[in-house]
């Protein structure tokens, strides 16, 4: 056998390798962030809540207040989502100011607070987020339809 045939089959088995450990293991010592986002993706909510929930991240927060708030692998509990939801707007995340903005409002686990949610509603819109600065000006002209 020659040796540029030995070092063709040693390439492939190496890529072989490298494609298992990067796709089926976790050699590459995923963060838990990311851990939650790929199996809250998975739609494996359990694992997913177990991952997030020890993950400092707002965008993983995030995903707790949206498990809580419907209900994906864990009691549907609004009150609950607005906890995690606010953490990750504590932390600067639009759409969470948005969906906080949104459940101040209206009232959806927290007690209705309209001045609350015009703040929230402000830090999203300034942070360029269409939806929320419709939100405002809704407010701003007093218009309860959702």
């Amino acid at each position: 056998m020659s040796v540029e045939v030995t070092m063709k089959r040693s390439l492939i088995i190496f890529f072989q390798v490298f494609l298992i450990c990067t796709l089926f293991t976790n050699a590459w010592g995923l963060t838990n962030y990311e851990r939650c986002v790929e199996t809250y993706l998975a739609k494996d909510f359990t694992n997913a809540y177990n991952f997030c929930k020890e993950a400092k991240d707002p965008n993983a927060q995030f995903i707790m207040g949206e498990m809580y708030y419907n209900g994906l692998g864990v009691k549907k509990d609004h009150a609950e989502a607005a906890i995690w939801i606010r953490k990750a707007a504590d932390q600067g995340l639009a759409e969470a100011q948005f969906v906080i903005c949104h459940m101040y409002y209206y009232g959806f686990g927290v007690k209705e607070d309209p001045a609350e949610a015009l703040i929230w509603c402000r830090k999203a819109a300034l942070q360029g987020h269409i939806r929320a600065r419709i939100l405002r000006d809704k407010m701003l002209y007093k218009d309860k339809s959702k």
